[in-house]
């Protein structure tokens, strides 16, 4: 009687003899290639981490773990309503406890996003050497997963987690070792102890697997074993080693409590509040709680920025039917209802979906892997294949992953760029800093905080001993420095005593601060208002018109987009297409003003929206702020002879209208001469 031949999985037919001389080193060459994808994961993650400012939810978790730092173990507790599980604060207090520095807010993130690389080696197995390998590469590279792998948030520790449970869940089928069952446990509890979107993931897995099953059942072969029938097996095992079942309970329950209990100092964090939890979010995610999208948010986001995991995924799903592969079929489902449940909740992030992009990986390493399998046979083809899939990571990493990620990555065009602090922050602490140190009382500076959003900034704010986050403004808002917003400006400077310069910086889309540093107690009175002594300059060391510098963002401060020189500042741009750019923008104007006699000179703006004129680096003119075409001037005395001038204006959206004047002793209003603007050669 014949024995029966097994099906061999893709690891054993990519063992398969073969005239291309690939074949005999297949294995090391795809290692190889692994190991080179782990290489670049890292090095993309941990590189320049400290690049962009946090993000709005990093500000709120540095905050927790602060507080977790000053008064460790009690600084925080687990709150249900309260930005998500306990697994991050716990975790990330560790290399926070060696140095306080945004390197040591993200590198846990940057580390796990790293071994969610190494986690696929396991399932070699199931998805072929091959296939290991091109998913590898296709998550060292993805833009979403590089981008919020670089951010201290929840989402990567949650992928990392789903995949580590499903890894052993894999190597305990094929084994039956009860180490590997154990490791399942605890890495389900670790699952719970991230985030509260577990459930959903826990929802897809069972269901995933009633499908599979299902399908298998309905559809079975001759001489296959379903995995109803495999699952059954593993019951069976189970049920003559119960210590092992007691034994990954024991772990699972321990996990939570001690995380959920702030290591065994708030025990209601382990009970009734992780059940209220379940119930909040499902508020959350059924009515969106300001995160509402569209349901095809993420079919958008998957195109424009997941396109080769979303084609040669798809293409795997595919495979793994035709191939029957158990795993890949129960995975083509995990992806297909994960990407379909969270598009149909309301409650839309980018970083949600990592969740659904680590299964279309694998199915497109499963692709990779079959075709691999069909090309082989011949050096050309698996040259050609070779090539065309190293220009196509090249072209997705270059035109994709390495522009949202380093260079426009708080430009909130790109769809993963959300609630993105904009680097404009960083201008504003540097100008806070300044100020501090050099004309206040350095760390002991009264700061009067007096928006209604702030995060991140009190994360840079933390060395300075009087900061007071108000949250609105107050009848006594004065002191050395203030943050305000653009949408109470009128209503906080009606209250202010004393005399501020006052500078407009964007935190993030739709929330516009003002930093105000004193320059005097009381109000500047009816003195009059004088230069400084003229240049000692001669003309021919001078050219005609003023150095304009603009700027894609709302300060015109660091490396500027454009620039140009102009002898005139007059201009109204009624619609997006008319603009040198995209609102929000600024413009910079630095030059030299030729005074022709002595006398008071009137300075003036009409602009929307802010606009500022300092003569000799004196504000003369205070148009600033957020606000429909506004008139503004004052006088200044001037000697006969050259000074400087600069004309600072910005536009944060809708219509954009600038146009700045002056009138000369006994003369008429109107544009400033062109013969009399000039800038250094």
């Amino acid at each position: 009687m014949a024995k029966k031949r097994k099906a061999k999985t893709p690891e054993q037919q990519d063992q398969k003899a073969a005239p291309f001389f690939l074949s005999r080193n297949a294995k090391n060459a795809f290692t190889v290639l692994f190991i080179l994808a782990f290489a670049l994961a890292f090095f993309l993650r941990f590189y320049d981490l400290e690049r962009k400012p946090l993000h709005h939810d990093e500000g709120v978790n540095s905050w927790f773990l602060l507080n977790l730092k000053k008064d460790f173990p009690n600084g925080w507790k687990y709150d249900p309503a309260n930005y998500h599980g306990p697994f991050l604060f716990f975790t990330h207090i560790i290399p926070l406890a060696l140095k306080e520095s945004i390197f040591s807010l993200r590198c846990g993130t940057a580390l796990l996003g790293s071994l969610l690389i190494l986690l696929l080696w396991p399932l070699r197995r199931k998805l072929g050497r091959a296939g290991v390998a091109g998913a590898a590469v296709l998550l060292a590279v993805s833009p979403t997963n590089l981008f919020f792998a670089r951010t201290n948030i929840h989402e990567t520790y949650l992928i990392f987690f789903t995949l580590a449970a499903v890894v052993c869940a894999i190597r305990f089928w094929e084994s039956q070792k009860a180490k590997y069952f154990i490791l399942m446990a605890a890495s389900a509890a670790l699952v719970i102890t991230v985030k509260e979107t577990y459930i959903v993931t826990a929802g897809v897995f069972f269901w995933s697997a009633a499908f599979t099953c299902y399908w298998f059942k309905s559809t079975q072969k001759k001489n296959e074993l379903p995995p109803g029938a495999v699952l059954g097996q593993t019951g069976r095992w189970l049920g003559g080693n119960s210590h092992v079942i007691w034994l990954s309970l024991g772990v699972f329950v321990f996990i939570i409590v001690i995380y959920y209990s702030s290591l065994f100092t708030n025990l209601k964090g382990t009970t009734g509040d992780l059940i209220k939890t379940l119930l909040i979010w499902k508020k959350t995610g059924t009515k969106g709680a300001g995160h509402e999208k569209p349901f095809g948010y993420f079919f958008r986001l998957l195109k424009d920025f997941e396109l080769p995991i979303l084609i040669f995924g798809v293409l795997g799903i595919g495979y793994a039917f035709i191939r029957r592969n158990a795993f890949l079929v129960f995975t083509s489902f995990w992806a297909v209802l994960l990407l379909l449940g969270y598009s149909l909740i309301p409650y839309k992030t980018p970083w949600l979906a990592l969740n659904f992009i680590l299964p279309l990986a694998l199915l497109a390493g499963y692709f990779f892997q079959n075709l691999y399998l069909t090309v082989r046979e011949s050096k050309l083809q698996s040259w050609l294949t070779g090539a065309v899939g190293i220009a196509l990571l090249i072209c997705w990493g270059a035109g994709k992953s390495w522009p949202v990620n380093f260079i426009h990555y708080d430009d909130d065009s790109y769809q993963l760029v959300y609630s993105q602090t904009r680097r404009d922050l960083n201008n504003m602490i540097e100008a806070l800093e300044s100020y501090a140190q050099k004309q206040a009382q350095g760390y002991n500076t009264e700061i009067k905080i007096l928006a209604d959003e702030y995060w991140p900034i009190q994360w840079y704010l933390r060395d300075y001993e009087h900061v007071g986050f108000w949250g609105k403004v107050i009848d006594d808002p004065d002191a050395p420095i203030i943050i305000g917003r653009t949408t109470t400006q009128n209503q906080l400077e009606a209250g202010l005593k004393d005399t501020y310069a006052s500078e407009l910086y964007s935190l993030r889309p739709g929330v516009d601060l003002i930093l105000y540093t004193r320059l005097r107690r009381g109000k500047r009175g009816e003195e009059e208002l004088r230069s400084g002594k003229a240049l000692e300059i001669t003309p021919e060391n001078l050219r005609p018109g003023l150095l304009a510098r603009y700027f894609r963002k709302i300060s015109p401060v660091g490396k500027p987009d454009q620039e140009k020189v102009e002898s005139e500042i007059d201009f109204r741009y009624d619609s997006e297409e008319e603009k040198p750019m995209k609102s929000p923008f600024s413009i910079l104007w630095e030059g030299i003003i030729e005074i022709p006699r002595d006398g008071l000179y009137v300075f003036a703006t009409e602009s929307d929206d802010g606009s500022w004129v300092f003569i000799d680096d004196k504000l003369v003119v205070d148009n600033g702020g957020t606000h429909a075409i506004q008139y503004k001037s004052d006088t200044i005395r001037l000697t006969r002879g050259f000074h400087r001038i600069r004309v600072k204006y910005f536009d944060s959206a809708w219509g954009a209208i600038m146009k700045l004047l002056w009138t000369p002793p006994e003369g008429p209003e109107g544009p400033i001469p062109p013969e009399l603007l000039w800038h250094r050669k």
